[in-house]
């Protein structure tokens, strides 16, 4: 088959399978512009775009405002699907590595490779272009290793590797993963298990994919907790040059021996998320390793963004996109306290002076009483132009996971039981 004939069977798999979901606030802020598809010559795009709009509107959900009155279908042409990346790269909790169509979320491809016990989860990231990277465990291994791929037209894995400097020590489980555009520098962040239970601070390697060679960050101490407060990264990403690498870090308190899973996920414990203090910060890897406090403050926890969960830096480097929580901290009854604020909002900030943009999504998510067991149970992922985002929320009561288009949700998988993603990447 072409890849026009490709995509019409991709999104006509994606109308039979689409389901609506729930209403969603209007939109503030205009999507930014789509680039056209590169993959097809200008005749053979516009061609395709009259067949394929003729052929199909794929109904798919709504994203939910939490008052469950359905919405009905949302169009979305096929010039949209055209425009978004045509496959993704998923780690589940079910320890599966696995590259999906976008449009039908068909599974194409699953790598030789494992998410590592006891956690189970391994991570993906993409440099563009097809080029993607994983950190997993090989077969009769039990350390886990940075490898690079590609994934073809037809959605297949070709030339998995090991990359030069990726392989962990036994204890170590990579909690974060963020590819350079081009590939030339990844960077990843990991934690040490101990007894089965994650430990400590987290860390943060840039490692050089051609020769090995590596940097190595670490958060410091922040706020009122002084060295009590444990570090977790809770996202990365890069400039479009691949020099410089934005890192969302939140210091909580904790101590003792599970410090660091009662902190890093959602900063429970002593306090509460109240204490959890989230900082963006742009950094220089090639000058070196040391604290990120070296680099350039980008943004921190305010009044006006009081829980910083997810920040992305545009390729310019002067916005980034952040999910910003706000809100009450809303339990269930019976069952107890919730975790963290209830209205999730996307947004696109201006560094570093902090000036509003506009508003990409916004979802009321109820209770938050009970979370996924990821590193990051909620996770915002963009491609390498930053204009096509995808969610994850693994909430236990509503959990979602889709790409964005026009301030909606599409989604992508039924987020339900072990196989709910940690990590995608397109």
């Amino acid at each position: 088959m072409t890849r026009t004939e490709d995509r019409l069977a991709d999104a006509l798999g994606a109308a039979a399978a689409a389901v609506p979901e729930e209403t969603l606030r209007p939109l503030v802020a205009p999507p930014p512009p789509r680039p056209r598809p590169v993959w097809l010559a200008p005749a053979a795009a516009a061609a395709s775009v009259v067949v394929l709009a003729g052929l199909v509107t794929a109904a798919v959900a709504v994203a939910g405002s939490g008052a469950g009155k359905p919405a009905g279908p949302l169009p979305v042409p096929a010039a949209a699907l055209a425009a978004v990346p045509t496959y993704y790269a998923e780690a589940d909790l079910d320890q599966r590595i696995t590259v999906r169509s976008t449009a039908t979320s068909k599974v194409t491809a699953t790598l030789p490779i494992r998410g590592p016990l006891p956690a189970g989860l391994g991570a993906v990231a993409a440099a563009g272009h097809g080029l993607f990277f994983a950190a997993g465990v090989a077969p009769h291994s039990q350390t886990e290793q940075l490898y690079r791929f590609r994934v073809t037209a037809a959605g297949k894995v070709t030339g998995l590797t090991p990359v030069p400097g990726g392989r962990l020590s036994a204890r170590q489980r990579v909690d974060g993963l963020a590819a350079a555009p081009g590939g030339a520098s990844v960077a990843l962040s990991y934690s040490t298990v101990w007894h089965g239970n994650p430990s400590g601070p987290d860390r943060l390697i840039v490692i050089d994919t051609n020769t090995g060679a590596r940097t190595v960050w670490r958060g410091g101490t922040r706020g009122e907790n002084g060295r009590n407060a444990v570090f977790g990264v809770a996202s990365m990403s890069w400039t479009g040059d691949g020099q410089r690498l934005a890192v969302l870090g939140q210091w909580c308190p904790g101590t003792g021996p599970h410090a660091y899973a009662e902190t890093n996920i959602f900063c429970q414990g002593s306090g509460g998320q109240a204490h959890r203090i989230a900082e963006a910060w742009l950094i220089r890897p090639a000058g070196g390793g040391g604290l990120l406090s070296r680099g350039q403050l980008l943004l921190r926890q305010s009044d006006r963004y009081p829980y910083l969960a997810q920040a992305l830096i545009s390729p310019d480097g002067r916005v980034l996109t952040a999910m910003v929580l706000t809100g009450p901290v809303v339990g269930q009854n019976p069952g107890g306290d919730g975790i963290i604020p209830d209205n999730m909002t996307i947004r696109q900030i201006a560094v570093p002076s902090g000036r509003p943009l506009g508003v990409l999504y916004r979802r009321h998510l109820g209770s938050t009483f009970e979370t996924g067991a990821s590193p990051d149970f909620l996770g915002l992922t963009g491609d390498s132009t930053r204009q096509h985002w995808i969610v994850i929320a693994e909430l236990g009561h509503d959990p979602f996971n889709g790409w964005l288009y026009r301030g909606r949700l599409v989604p992508l998988i039924n987020v339900t039981g072990l196989n709910d993603p940690g990590f995608e990447a397109w």
